[in-house]
């Protein structure tokens, strides 16, 4: 596919289906309906959060995912590290909390280290920790970590294939549908560096995503191979989904928020057609409960991944804002609510004080047989960004 033209096509089509996209469909009349207010666990996730920043250490590690108790265990630096720090700086953000604000700061300097880490989810680890620190603050303690982490985020990059390498994996350069959402960082130090090296590189590797990614029907591949040498794909395949023709839901809700956010930087409607197709894609396969599974193709009653319920949820909402006709803004404005909506309720949230997580019912990787059917810190972080956009806390993620 390409941006060019296929995309454009398909994105048309999208557009044209907004208006049908209004009457209630399957999913929206049968979604579960609330049980608990946005406000109600937004008020519980600054009563959980900041009970656990309190009692914690960071030097103990961050939290990833529950144990039986509903307890974060604290795990060395990976990429889920930049999280807790979001969430913190979030709360801070909307109720100008002193306190929280202080556990923010705590819990992001520790993380220096991340800007050093041979991965590509520096963006994760970085830009949601000193990055909204500093967009929070203004305080320019936290730019030095920023540069470095774009720096090093730079070095996977590959002018042949014209992509930032996920992947440490011999003879191919292999890109994941993930890596969209950690372009943020070098759009941000394009701008705070003044350096367009940054700019050009999180362009070209969108645009390369938008090209080798999308299915004609606005599903997307997980994983695509290409060879370093030459720049030709290799292979298009999964790893955390079912197979290499099924439609992974966490990655599909990374390629809505990653795409509208990469537009939201750049201006370039392709990105806006490539986030329109791949939410369309979303929305039409979303079951009648209203909750992701873990992958729309999984047969029988599969395992749900509540985390890529959040995660889409966040980005048609942030998708929204980007549009400027009503019906496309309400479509993506429903679809947001709806998935929220059938999330808050005793099966997904956990309101007793006792728990230290919120939504419950997550996939980490089905395939391995990790972090299933449990609370991971991204399912929480996206969950609180989403009911604060949804409520007009924040217009946009911090």
């Amino acid at each position: 596919m390409s941006v060019g033209k296929s995309l454009l096509v398909c994105c048309c089509l999208v557009l044209a289906g907004c208006s049908a996209e209004n009457s209630a469909s399957p999913s929206e009349q049968n979604a579960l309906e609330p049980e608990y207010s946005r406000k109600q666990v937004l008020s519980m996730a600054q009563e959980k959060y900041l009970n656990f920043a309190r009692h914690h250490s960071p030097v103990e590690g961050y939290p990833r995912a529950v144990n039986d108790a509903n307890e974060w265990v604290q795990v060395p630096l990976n990429w889920t590290s930049g999280f807790l720090p979001g969430i913190l700086w979030n709360l801070a953000h909307w109720l100008e909390h002193d306190e929280l604000q202080q556990q923010a700061r705590r819990w992001t300097v520790n993380l220096d280290d991340a800007a050093h880490w041979s991965t590509h989810d520096i963006g994760f680890m970085v830009d949601y920790s000193f990055g909204k620190g500093y967009r929070a603050t203004n305080e320019t303690q936290y730019l030095p970590v920023m540069e470095q982490g774009a720096k090093n985020l730079v070095t996977r990059f590959n002018p042949n294939v014209g992509a930032i390498k996920s992947w440490n994996r011999m003879g191919r350069h292999t890109v994941i549908i993930d890596n969209l959402m950690n372009l943020a960082l070098l759009f941000e130090a394009a701008r705070l560096f003044a350096d367009d090296r940054y700019y050009q590189i999180a362009l070209t590797h969108a645009y390369t995503t938008a090209d080798e990614f999308i299915r004609q029907d606005g599903s997307t591949f997980h994983v695509v191979d290409f060879d370093p040498t030459s720049g030709a794909v290799m292979r298009k395949h999964t790893e955390q989904g079912l197979n290499a023709s099924s439609t992974w839901a966490r990655g599909q809700a990374w390629a809505i928020y990653g795409f509208a956010q990469t537009y939201g930087y750049t201006g370039d409607v392709s990105f806006l057609e490539a986030a329109d197709v791949t939410a369309k894609a979303f929305i039409s396969r979303m079951p009648n409960d209203g909750v992701a599974p873990w992958d729309f193709d999984a047969p029988g009653e599969a395992q749900k991944d509540a985390a890529a319920s959040a995660i889409a949820a966040a980005g048609l909402w942030l998708l929204s804002n980007l549009h400027d006709n009503p019906d496309t803004i309400s479509v993506y404005r429903k679809a947001s609510q709806r998935l929220i909506d059938a999330l808050l309720n005793p099966r997904y949230i956990d309101l007793n004080e006792s728990g230290e997580s919120l939504l419950m019912h997550a996939t980490g990787h089905f395939p391995a047989g990790s972090e299933i059917d449990t609370s991971l810190i991204y399912a929480d972080y996206y969950l609180i960004e989403a009911m604060m956009m949804q409520l007009g806390f924040i217009d946009s993620p911090l």
